[in-house]
């Protein structure tokens, strides 16, 4: 069971890297949204084939449990506001107030939160 650290390059209002996510590799691609002033993500295998598109990033909640498709991760991602405040995360503070986690489908914290 672990929480894994997404490294982010917030400097950058779009970034694509890839990620090892419980013995799968993923692309992951994180960008500003200047409109809705919010960050979203991407999910696509090594090969482009989209898994996820378009998932927003909202502060302390898990962010793709709802969804029930192939190639997904069976754990979740979260984007945790160590401040406390749970305001949305602003487009220098992606990295900085609130960061990026991956939470494997066997840790506690994600049995808790799927409950």
């Amino acid at each position: 069971m672990s929480i894994l650290l997404i490294p982010v390059f917030p400097e950058d209002a779009s970034f694509t890297q890839t990620i090892a996510i419980e013995n799968d590799t993923y692309q992951l691609h994180i960008y500003w949204n200047v409109r809705d002033k919010y960050w979203y993500f991407d999910l696509f295998l090594p090969d482009n084939t989209p898994v996820l598109t378009g998932v927003k990033m909202v502060v302390n909640y898990t962010l793709i449990t709802s969804f029930y498709q192939e190639n997904v991760p069976p754990g979740d991602f979260m984007l945790f506001d160590d401040s406390g405040n749970n305001e949305p995360c602003g487009r220098d503070e992606l990295g900085n107030r609130c960061v990026f986690l991956y939470i494997t489908a066997d840790d506690e914290i994600f049995k808790e939160a799927t409950v």
